[in-house]
């Protein structure tokens, strides 16, 4: 190990034109000609960087802004900022220890907050890029012992976040959450840092960081013929908007847990259809249960009354929903039902929970299998994020509706292979029209939305827009679609009566007042010499 070497010994002719003062100038940025009208000038950002002590100019009259930082001279800055404390670390071949930066180099090697490229190269006087910067800066974040974790997922909205190198990804998710980096709407990892840029972002870490508003997440999870929203609310909270069917139930659960969550605060079941309250019970059984809502309609169902049953056994109640009660208020966030407005006898998609989600002014539609009279009647107003109602049939969607919320995304959650003629032609003619952008759980899987209060995107991209139809305009009077379970082939579950000759779907109104009914699998049912019930149509 070397002796130490008196910090009097810098040669102030090399700092100086490194960047660094030897003594950081006492000059404004005022006194600086080549920082006049810089965006860093007019901030104020040069004026408290040399007033902070961490950066001078090169001399009275120039400072620099748009020159590159080094590797040595980050150091500096940084050290000077932790007081210029003394370090003992072991040298590196290529660092000159008697240059200005050399104290500042062993401290940070002995923080761990800059490293060599290994134990002997420095390379001082490479020029940084950002995702360097930041990545440095998260280390130093992490030596003082304080949160440096980040949101991989807010990365999402800046355009180049692909090109974000994989070792900066936790650091530059974490800059991006402390305001340190993205400011301008981008990231630009792999381009070089000018030292104002640098001021800027260090005076920001210093600062204790600008921290923006939390994400809002919703994951319009891919269960086929089904619908299921999963919402990871801003204020820390969860809502589960539907389930599916009973085979996607652990599919949800697995989803939930992917997402580190293990409670479902508020489940909103939509309407008692199969599709949509068919996962349930495994939700229920599987994850924590806050608050249950749905429309207070009547079903005698076996998937309903599995519902209720697992709603039992964990002592939940539901809590009716009608207009106007209110899921969640806190701060920018809102979460209330528009609808149903009065209940409509003997109907399901018609009396469909109907909610809507407010984030800072950014919001999500969320239909159920709602009729589009209802729900242009319902409609608070513009909607950014549309889940399009009863899977794209004609029931659910309608000029009127979308002139009355003019959605700026819509998604469309439904079965593959253009189950039950879902979407129609005419509902994507009427989406494109009105210029949405066209989500699909059947072409693109789960789709996944996120909002930071100000800013909404989307992981993946939007559907390419479908040829022209003939005739775009929906029936005026159309015939409801139904909403059955397909379920994978004769391996799905359907249920016969004591002395029946069909099996059935469990949510067959034929089934509505047979009670003692037995469950097994389509194939089960047909070597028995069973036959499919031709209301419901089951696999044959």
């Amino acid at each position: 190990m070397r002796k130490k070497r008196a910090i009097g010994r810098l040669v102030a002719a090399i700092a100086l034109a490194l960047g660094v003062a030897t003594s950081p100038a006492t000059a404004l940025a005022s006194g600086f000609q080549d920082t006049q009208g810089h965006w860093a000038e007019q901030s104020g950002i040069i004026d408290r960087a040399v007033e902070s002590g961490i950066m001078g100019g090169y001399n009275e009259d120039s400072f620099g802004p748009n020159d590159p930082v080094s590797r040595g001279q980050l150091a500096t800055i940084l050290w000077r900022a932790a007081g210029s404390p003394e370090a003992d670390a072991p040298d590196f071949a290529d660092v000159d220890y008697d240059a200005y930066y050399g104290p500042a180099i062993e401290w940070a090697r002995s923080e761990g907050i800059i490293g060599g490229f290994d134990d002997l190269t420095f390379a001082p006087d490479t020029q940084l890029t950002r995702e360097q910067l930041a990545t440095i800066l998260w280390r130093y974040e992490r030596s003082l012992g304080r949160d440096a974790s980040g949101d991989a997922d807010r990365l999402g909205r800046f355009p180049d976040a692909p090109s974000v190198s994989s070792y900066a990804t936790e650091a530059m998710a974490w800059a991006a959450g402390e305001g340190v980096i993205g400011g301008g709407g981008y990231l630009a990892p792999q381009g070089g840092t000018t030292r104002a840029e640098a001021a800027k972002m260090v005076l920001v870490f210093l600062d204790g960081g600008d921290a923006q508003p939390a994400l809002l997440k919703a994951h319009f999870i891919d269960v086929g013929q089904g619908d299921s929203c999963f919402v990871e609310l801003p204020n820390g909270q969860t809502m589960l908007v539907d389930a599916g069917t009973a085979q996607y139930g652990g599919r949800i659960v697995d989803f939930v847990r992917s997402r580190g969550r293990s409670r479902i605060d508020y489940l909103v079941m939509t309407h008692p259809d199969a599709d949509h309250v068919g996962g349930m019970a495994e939700v229920i059984r599987s994850l924590e249960i806050g608050q249950v809502f749905a429309p207070a309609v009547g079903s005698t169902t076996r998937t309903w009354e599995n519902v209720l049953d697992a709603l039992a056994a964990k002592g939940l109640t539901v809590t009716p929903v009608v207009s106007g009660v209110e899921v969640v208020r806190s701060g920018e966030l809102s979460v209330r039902f528009v609808a149903p407005v009065n209940l409509v006898e003997g109907a399901t998609n018609e009396n469909s929970a109907v909610t809507w989600v407010d984030y800072g002014g950014r919001t999500w539609y969320l239909t159920g299998d709602a009729d589009a009279s209802d729900l242009a009647a319902a409609a608070p107003g513009h909607a950014d994020v549309l889940k399009v109602s009863h899977h794209g049939s004609n029931t659910g969607t309608s000029q009127a509706l979308l002139s009355r919320i003019t959605p700026s995304s819509a998604v469309i959650s439904v079965g593959a292979g253009n189950s039950y003629g879902h979407p129609t032609q005419a509902v994507l003619a009427l989406l494109y029209g009105c210029g949405a952008s066209v989500y699909r759980t059947d072409l693109q899987g789960t789709v996944s939305s996120f909002c930071d209060s100000d800013a909404l995107w989307f992981s993946t991209s939007p559907t390419e827009q479908p040829a022209p139809d003939p005739d775009p305009t929906p029936d005026p009077d159309p015939t409801p679609d139904p909403t059955p379970d397909p379920g994978p082939g004769l391996e799905t579950t359907v249920y016969v009566t004591r002395t029946g000759s069909k099996y059935h779907y469990d949510w067959c109104p034929t089934l509505s007042r047979s009670k003692n009914l037995t469950a097994m699998t389509a194939a089960q049912a047909k070597a028995r010499g069973l036959g499919a019930c031709k209301v419901c149509n089951p696999p044959a």
